[in-house]
């Protein structure tokens, strides 16, 4: 790949081109010049030299009388330097300052010969027949009456012009290459002047697009560069100040976000995961960081929410239903997924809202069978009251009469019963509410004591040991009456559902944070697939059981909402034959 020059490389190599041959041509003009003017000079001077011989051989052309010539024309050469010619309009030479006229051929073919015998001045550079030298002539004609008489002819050697020309010429190529480098280093200087501003723009940028955006040029350089760099200087500040706002406003959705409790889930066009929010995570059962990138499909294999997601970006339209969802158990969600904006030419993805109502459903189906729990308990004894009452309305002797007003005296017992745990635990939740509950710090073991002697009735009547253990100094903030109450509860069902003569055991401990209070039975237990709905109002694991036992179904539930008004919790561990073991946990501070 070709390898990108650095700006000052780029420029100065044009610099050179044009200054290298601008001095070329400049030395050329100059030489040129010179050597013109310079033979302009000499032409001029020759031309001078001509003239004055022709005014002292002027007389010997217009007589005829060629005797003399010669000696005068050797006698200007030695006084000019120059070669002096006399010749006639006939081309003859009739005198000559360096050689004998006699030797010499005519001469009316030489040009400056015909320019004079024109009447003009001739001048010609040429190389001599005679002399064999490179020479410089300038022929004027001798004339009177605008008659030509003849011609005088100056001449010299080009020799001496050539050598001092040549001199020249090295003084002016030497003083342009001189020029040359002065120009080419201070070329160089200039563009390393206007390169280092560049350079440390470069610099910055690449700070700027790592991120750091703090550091600011100096506004130095040409004025250009100058206004670029407080350019960037202010860009360098905006970007600063809204990757700012941006980060803030991030960590503002991230935060939102998280604390959501609706799971949040975002696909792009192709239905893969763009993100989701730990809700939606803990909802859906992954990682978000191993699923982000995957197909919706190879995620969360769930067919109603990728029915909902494809729904929403094949139509563009909001779509919404209810999933079912298992996951550690059935899960109930309302998801609503709207189509996202799109970006230029490409098809927005989608958002899906997951609302977890598993709560909401497990509430409404505890109410509906607490409705008809609740329903069925009220109704058999007024319906077996109701009828013996219909009974006694016939004839029937006093022993039935009186056996049929004990069970209608029973049922109307059984009846109060439910009434007041119904009233109870309406009670225990409306002061709970409203905040009305009382607490305070007593000894837990004398409050156990307290419900041991409330259940010793029921317990001597099945011949039944109800022992307690536990540490006397134990004390905790609470309230004495119901927490009397719901451990007279347990024991109460401890006795009923134990075989006569058996042993039920009190336990109070403290383990690390906690107060427990163990229930501990050898009865005949509570069957596994039972043990998550014992604390339902109205839920019996036996009915036929219960109802013979005096039950009323809501024993259970009101334990529980003693506790958690404790702040605590209420556990339970089973088998089948060989007994129960209800704990009651309380904070210990």
């Amino acid at each position: 790949m070709f390898r990108k020059r650095r700006f000052l490389w780029q420029i100065y190599p044009i610099f050179l081109l044009i200054i290298i041959p601008c001095l070329f041509l400049v030395v050329w003009f100059a030489s040129h010049t010179f050597k013109k003017l310079y033979l302009s000079e000499i032409s001029s001077a020759l031309e001078a030299e001509a003239r004055l011989a022709a005014m002292s051989l002027e007389k010997s052309f217009f007589t005829g009388e060629s005797s003399g010539v010669e000696v005068i024309c050797r006698e200007m050469g030695k006084e000019t330097r120059a070669r002096i010619t006399a010749i006639l309009p006939s081309g003859e030479v009739i005198g000559d300052s360096d050689e004998d006229p006699a030797l010499m051929g005519n001469h009316a073919d030489r040009p400056e010969i015909r320019s004079a015998l024109a009447g003009q001045t001739g001048v010609s550079i040429r190389r001599s027949t005679t002399l064999k030298k490179e020479m410089i002539y300038v022929a004027i004609p001798v004339r009177k009456r605008e008659v030509t008489a003849g011609v005088i002819r100056a001449a010299a050697p080009l020799i001496s012009v050539s050598q001092m020309l040549r001199s020249v010429y090295w003084k002016i190529a030497f003083m342009g290459l001189g020029i040359a480098l002065l120009a080419a280093i201070v070329s160089l200087i200039l563009l390393a002047r206007v390169n280092r501003p560049l350079a440390e723009i470069e610099r910055v940028a690449e700070r700027f697009a790592r991120g750091e955006l703090g550091y600011r040029l100096p506004p130095t350089g040409p004025k250009e560069i100058a206004n670029l760099s407080k350019t960037m200087n202010r860009m360098a500040g905006e970007l600063e100040e809204r990757l700012a706002t941006t980060s803030t406003q991030r960590e503002e959705l991230e935060t939102i976000l998280s604390a959501m409790v609706e799971g949040i889930l975002v696909t792009d066009s192709e239905g893969r995961i763009a993100r989701l929010n730990q809700s939606a995570a803990r909802i859906l059962a992954v990682e978000p960081r191993k699923v982000e990138g995957k197909i919706l499909e190879e995620a969360v294999r769930n067919p109603e929410i990728q029915r909902l997601v494809a729904e929403t970006l094949s139509r563009r339209k909001p779509t919404e239903g209810e999933v079912v969802f298992f996951n550690g158990g059935e899960r109930f969600l309302a998801a609503q997924a709207v189509p996202l904006p799109s970006r230029e030419s490409e098809p927005g993805g989608a958002l899906v809202v997951l609302h977890d109502i598993t709560r909401l459903k497990l509430l409404e189906r505890v109410r509906q069978d607490f409705v008809a729990n609740v329903t069925h308990e009220l109704k058999t004894p007024i319906t077996s009251i109701q009828g013996f009452v219909e009974t006694l309305k016939g004839e029937v002797g006093p022993d039935e009469t009186k056996r049929f007003l004990e069970i209608i005296a029973g049922e109307t017992e059984r009846l109060k019963t439910i009434i007041e745990d119904l009233l109870s635990l309406s009670r225990i939740e409306k002061e709970e509410g409203k905040g009305e509950i009382q607490f305070r710090t007593v000894p837990v073991f004398e409050i156990l004591k307290s419900a041991q002697q409330a259940c010793a009735i029921l317990a001597r009547h099945k011949s039944i040991l109800v022992e307690l253990e536990g540490d006397p100094g134990i004390s905790a903030s609470l309230n004495p009456d119901l927490l009397e109450e719901a451990v007279s509860n347990l024991i109460d069902n401890a006795i009923k559902y134990s075989e006569t003569g058996s042993k039920v055991r009190l336990e109070l401990s403290r383990e690390r944070d906690e107060l427990l209070i163990r229930v501990r039975d050898s009865g005949i237990g509570i069957p596994v697939e039972h043990l998550p709905r014992i604390f339902e109002r109205f839920y019996r694991v036996d009915k036929s059981r219960s109802r013979k036992l005096g039950g009323t179904g809501l024993g259970l539930s009101i334990v529980k909402h003693i506790v958690q008004v404790h702040g605590g919790r209420v556990s339970v561990e089973s088998t089948p034959g060989k007994g129960s073991v209800f704990t009651i946990h309380l904070p210990a501070a």
